[in-house]
Parts: C-alpha cells; structure tokens; sequence
C-alpha cells in the first residue's frame, strides 16, 4: 500500500480500532512527509510480520502504537519517527535508513533489534534508552543516542562492528567472536564516539585457524573505557599460551601471549624462614618446589 497521506487509511474511526491498519505480511510505503495521529486509529502486525517503507527525504511521524505478535521491518532510506510505547512482541528489523524513537517510545515487548549496516536506530530522543534483559541489540549499523544493554549485545556476521555514536553501559552480555584465516585476523567491533562503561559478562568465541602468540584483537574502540566485566569467558588456547587481558579496560584488546618465566627477587632470610617473593604474570599458575638437601643432584 503506498500513501501520500494519513486520510489514505480511511477516516478515523468512530471508536479505537486497534487493528484499523493490520500489516500481515505486507508493506506500508509513505511518499511524503506526514502524521499517523488520528486518535481511534491502531496499528497491528499480524503473525506474518509487517513493513513500513519510507522514502528517501521523507519522515513518517508514527504516535499510534504498534502491537500484535508479529515481526516488525523498517525499510527505505527515510525517518520513521515513533512517540508512543510499542508493545508488538516480534522481532524488529531496521534494514534501511532509520527508526527514530523521542519522547515516551519504547520499544520494551520487542526480543530482537537487529540494525543492519548503513541504518541506524535513533535513541537521543528519549530519555535512558535501555535493551532490557531478555533482549538482543545485534547488527552492523549505528546507534545514536547513549544507551544500556541489560541484555544482550552482539555485532552480526564475521568482523561485524555495531556502532554507538553516543555513550554506551554494558550491564547485560556482549557477545564477541575473533576469526584467524592464515595471518589474517579478524574480530567483531563495538565502536563508542563517547565513554563505554565495562560491565556484566563479556563472552568471546573464535573460528577459523588456531590461534599463536602474538595475536591480537581489539574488541572495543571509545573515546574511554571505564570500570570492568563481572566475569570474562574466553576460548580455550592450545597449551601453553594463555591470554593477556590486561589492557582490555584501556584499550579494548585482547592478547593471545606466551608464558614467561617469571622475576625471582633476592630471597631474605627471617630468622629462620627463608623469604622469596617473585613477579610472575597474570594467569600463569607457578610451582614452588623444594628438596631437603643443597646438595647438586647428581648426572
């Protein structure tokens, strides 16, 4: 259905009609700048999902909510523009240009906002924009506005980066993997304009070739990272390399390193007790033996 205007839908129904305008596996495209604000009209996805389609230079000012069970798809280069609280429990799909949200907008039901690469999911609008904590924030586009993922965040496909142009709070899950093909290395990206603020679980994976000393990936670029993970689960590396995470909350990179041996220290004697203090590096598990006798063993 492409419309120029909202009195395209029909006249605003006498009563509210939540389902006036039912997008069940079809398209909605707009051509021309305009409002769906008529006070009895409803917007309901039905279980095949539904598309709005904006023009390029065109913003559809939606402030009728969106319910129903089905999926929900943003596409064309234009601005949809939402004031209300959607509650449709489908996935959202923003594939082109961008959905902005202002005011009380939210869109709290949804499990999934997937914002593919060159569109963009606009939350400066609305005050504490936050992906709750059974949903996923996942896709290569860019988020404007500062936002917390409660949840779950998770850059799509191999090398994929999810940019944030504002602030970002990590309290949920960020999901990450790294990919070795011969000396190529490549990892998934989140890319902060602003402060990105560690928390919660960091959960990385890796395919392709085993990994060697030396290896590297940044997962994380911001202007600053602060505080830490909860907990960091990281794949297993053959022995004896370990990995070095010491600049993650600096830098955002991850090492894959060698063991090293570590700095023994002049022992002290005590009075009786003999003291040896060393520098050792993080990870690495070191074994103090000790014999009763001084003597050289023998060869």
């Amino acid at each position: 259905l492409r419309i120029n205007a909202e009195n395209r839908l029909g006249s605003n129904p006498a009563t509210f009609n939540p389902a006036q305008l039912t997008l069940d596996g079809g398209t909605l495209q707009t051509v021309t700048s305009f409002a769906i604000d008529d006070s009895n009209r409803g917007i309901t996805l039905g279980a095949n999902g539904g598309t709005i389609s904006v023009n390029n230079g065109v913003i559809l000012n939606l402030q009728k909510p969106m319910t129903g069970s089905g999926t929900f798809t943003k596409s064309g280069g234009g601005i949809l523009l939402t004031t209300t609280s959607n509650n449709f429990s489908g996935a959202t799909f923003i594939s082109d240009g961008t959905l902005a949200l202002s005011g009380f907008a939210a869109l709290s039901a949804t499990p999934t906002i997937d914002v593919a690469a060159s569109s963009t999911l606009n939350v400066a609008g609305v005050a504490g924009f936050v992906i709750g904590n059974s949903q996923t924030l996942s896709g290569l586009g860019t988020i404007n506005g500062t936002a917390q993922i409660n949840g779950t965040v998770s850059p799509t496909g191999d090398a994929g980066r999810l940019s944030f142009n504002h602030d970002l709070l990590l309290r949920g899950a960020a999901l990450v993997d790294l990919n070795k093909a011969g000396a190529a290395l490549t990892n998934d990206v989140l890319a902060v304009n602003g402060s990105l603020s560690l928390g919660g679980i960091l959960f990385v994976t890796t395919s392709g070739d085993a990994l060697s000393a030396g290896d590297n990936f940044q997962l994380f670029s911001a202007g600053s990272i602060s505080n830490s993970f909860a907990s960091i689960t990281l794949p297993p590396l053959a022995s004896p390399l370990l990995w070095d995470i010491s600049s993650l909350a600096v830098d955002g990179i991850i090492r894959v390193a060698a063991p090293q041996a570590p700095l023994i220290f002049q022992p002290v004697l005590s009075g009786t007790n003999l003291l040896i203090s060393l520098q050792g590096q993080s990870g690495v598990t070191y074994i103090l033996q000790s014999t009763p006798s001084l003597v050289a063993p023998m060869t």
